[in-house]
């Protein structure tokens, strides 16, 4: 049943957004929350709980969203907030930046690299992931050190893995798997 709630909700909020032509706008308003709820996880837990009154929660979101968010987006919180379905908004506002990315045919590649990128290495990559999934491509970019040189990339379902430590795990594989062979060849 939540999920049907979710949807609902997320496709409400994607037909008003239409309703106005400013998808772009309502997306990157989701995605400012959505951001919000991920990094200040306090907010969240505030936002969750069931021992703040809705008016508390209401005064929450006005300060913490008026004026960044269009105010119909504000509605929505608001009605989020009355229904009781506080646990459910993460997941709406994800349902609802689906939606939008897949109208204005655009996705968003998690990328993690061995060591910042430049921005003419972030520039190539946009480029060429642009060109392989006929999307507007925005970058999430983690610096993993572990991972020794070269990046790995998630799009779209799709794992591109060029790391030095992709390639060590690979051979190390390789020596194994001949030293197994050795080893049979030898008990015979």
């Amino acid at each position: 049943m939540a999920d049907v709630a979710v949807r609902r909700y997320a496709r409400a909020l994607y037909m008003l957004a239409e309703e106005r032509e400013q998808l772009a706008e309502y997306g990157d308003a989701a995605r400012l929350v959505a951001d919000i709820f991920a990094s200040d996880e306090s907010f969240g837990t505030v936002f969750r709980h069931s021992q703040i009154t809705g008016a508390e929660k209401q005064a929450l979101v006005e300060k913490a969203f008026k004026g960044h968010i269009p105010d119909d987006f504000l509605g929505l919180l608001a009605v989020v907030i009355r229904k009781n379905r506080e646990k459910e908004l993460e997941k709406i506002l994800d349902c609802f930046i689906a939606l939008v990315n897949e109208a204005l045919r655009m996705t968003e590649a998690v990328v993690e690299t061995a060591s910042p990128l430049t921005d003419a290495q972030a520039d190539a990559l946009i480029a060429r992931l642009t060109k392989l999934t006929g999307k507007t491509v925005t970058l999430n970019i983690t610096v993993v050190p572990s991972l020794i040189a070269g990046f790995r990339v998630v799009v779209e379902g799709h794992v591109l893995d060029g790391t030095i430590r992709q390639k060590l795990d690979s051979f190390k594989k390789q020596l194994l798997n001949i030293q197994l062979a050795k080893s049979e060849v030898a008990a015979e």
